[in-house]
């Protein structure tokens, strides 16, 4: 009985005072504003470690079950979208390009299901990127033909522990001087390697 109470009051004092708790609560939102969405961001992250198969199932079937809507959403909206991404190119780019760090698992293996399920398309675009980037395409061909990677071998990133599995080159025009890495590291050296490119260095 005393929780019912408890309950009545509560309801009862914030339809008095509605309007000063309102004003309260945004002003101690605008004080904490960072820290309320480290909290949230932080917080998210491990609700989601805890209950990721069971959001997943969810989202699968809801997705089954409103198939038709989703689809309708989607096309009903598809100029708002290209708008979107054309205003946000950049903030978009940005977090695939994290999502990809944080993911380069599902990255590789989402690729080797395109190229066997798309197989066509796949030697359409190996040749589109051979006559993009032919000394970086020759010096990756002359390396995987003559340099195989070790069994067991470390990935030579500075710290890094775990297998190689990918061949860095600095340096396009010396093809058979390579780095072992791992995919992580390969994309990190990549990115310094493009860095250096466009500064002219």
């Amino acid at each position: 009985m005393d929780r019912i109470k408890e309950k009545e009051y509560k309801k009862e004092y914030y339809q008095k005072n509605k309007v000063k708790i309102k004003k309260q609560m945004k002003e101690y939102y605008k004080k904490h504003k960072k820290e309320i969405k480290e909290y949230k961001k932080e917080y998210n992250k491990e609700y989601y470690k805890k209950h990721k198969d069971t959001i997943k199932e969810y989202l699968e079937e809801y997705q089954k079950k409103h198939k038709k809507e989703i689809k309708e959403y989607r096309d009903t909206h598809k100029e708002e979208r290209k708008e979107y991404n054309k205003k946000n190119k950049e903030k978009i780019r940005k977090q695939e390009t994290i999502w990809c760090d944080n993911n380069i698992e599902k990255v590789r293996d989402y690729d080797k299901r395109w190229r066997k399920d798309n197989p066509i398309k796949a030697n359409e675009k190996k040749i589109r990127y051979r006559l993009k980037y032919p000394k970086r395409f020759k010096a990756q061909m002359l390396a995987q033909i003559y340099i195989p990677i070790p069994t067991r071998q470390v990935c030579e990133f500075e710290g890094c522990k775990e297998l190689a599995k990918s061949r860095h080159h600095e340096d396009y025009d010396k093809p058979l001087e390579v780095v072992f890495l791992c995919p992580k590291h390969h994309r990190v050296r990549d990115k310094i390697r493009q860095e250096k490119e466009n500064r002219g260095l």
